[in-house]
């Protein structure tokens, strides 16, 4: 049995209705040499009792469980009080209101140790509260340097969703998830943490369910989400500046493009932002000029960029009338 310990992070906020069923799938793990932080972040329902009783009881199953509760403080926060308190070789993530495949902590340690890289991606199946399976969140499959990882994400070929990977704990010295960033964060720290790495493989593999809950975050985004979203686009931008290559600065412009678009037709609906949307219309334009954009979608984006120059206002809310 190795003797290689790996630590599974995870933030629990008022996720009572599905809590029970998550911490039977750890309890169900076929890995035995983990520890599963488990941060309640100031939760209002019976989230922090349910883990309680449920550490009381687990005596024989398999790994080691700690607790950790504190205020509210958000997501980010939460994550980032289990990297303080992690001792594993190897980090994962997951959400308490997803699902995990027995072999899910056996499966990525496996993956990173047999191809000896820093970083290793997994495929994610999308599910329906009942199980129901939906989609799938693809990753582009191969062994990819730095560079490429990031081209790879930046184009959204691959994912980098915090429940996706597994990796080595010594890339985490003195970094942690940015706390103001609640949309896109962990796209954001997904580059910066490239940054440390040597080389990286995406598998095509599914071990976890990532479940779409009518209330979620990414079923319901709104202006103050994508605002969000633009600053860590934005922070990704200058992460990447530092890798001093053209092509990746300019699919970080693209990215932005991305976001600048619905902020544009959200604050052209409201009289009162005119100053914002100015503002967003100006950014729009700069990125649109320094992106590379794919020739499938150029069409599209000189379209858009002719009806933002022009102010063609009625035609753009017509055409996004689903933001």
């Amino acid at each position: 049995m190795t003797k290689e310990l790996v630590s599974v992070i995870t933030p629990v906020y008022n996720a009572a209705k599905y809590l029970k069923d998550f911490l039977r799938d750890i309890d169900s793990q076929t890995a035995c040499n983990f520890e599963w932080l488990l941060i309640d972040d100031g939760s209002s329902d019976e989230s922090w009792a349910i883990l309680t009783q449920w550490e009381a009881q687990r005596k024989g199953k398999p790994g080691r469980v700690h607790l950790i509760q504190q205020s509210n403080q958000g997501v980010s926060a939460a994550r980032n009080a289990g990297l303080k308190e992690a001792q594993g070789d190897f980090l994962i993530f997951g959400d308490s209101d997803d699902r995990l495949s027995p072999d899910f902590v056996a499966a990525y340690h496996h993956a990173i140790v047999a191809n000896k890289t820093d970083l290793a991606f997994f495929n994610l199946r999308l599910v329906n509260p009942v199980g129901e399976v939906l989609g799938f969140k693809q990753n582009l499959p191969g062994k990819f340097n730095v560079k490429e990882a990031m081209g790879n994400i930046l184009r959204q070929e691959s994912g980098a969703f915090v429940v996706s990977y597994i990796s080595r704990r010594s890339l985490w010295r003195d970094l942690e998830f940015n706390p103001n960033l609640s949309f896109l964060e962990d796209e954001e720290l997904m580059l910066r943490l490239l940054t440390r790495a040597k080389e990286t493989i995406f598998l095509p593999e599914c071990h976890y369910d990532y479940v779409q809950h009518p209330t979620s975050r990414v079923n319901a985004a709104a202006l103050a989400d994508y605002q969000n979203g633009l600053a860590a686009v934005q922070a990704m931008a200058q992460t990447v500046a530092g890798m001093e290559d053209k092509h990746l600065d300019g699919w970080a412009q693209l990215r932005q493009l991305d976001l600048l678009l619905p902020l544009i037709v959200l604050t052209w609906r409201h009289k009162e932002d005119r100053q914002l949307n100015r503002a967003y219309r100006q950014d729009f334009l700069k990125a649109y000029r320094e992106a590379i954009i794919p020739a499938a979608a150029r069409r599209r984006w000189q379209i858009l960029a002719f009806i933002i120059v022009w102010r063609l206002k009625p035609v753009l809310l017509a055409w996004y009338r689903q933001v």
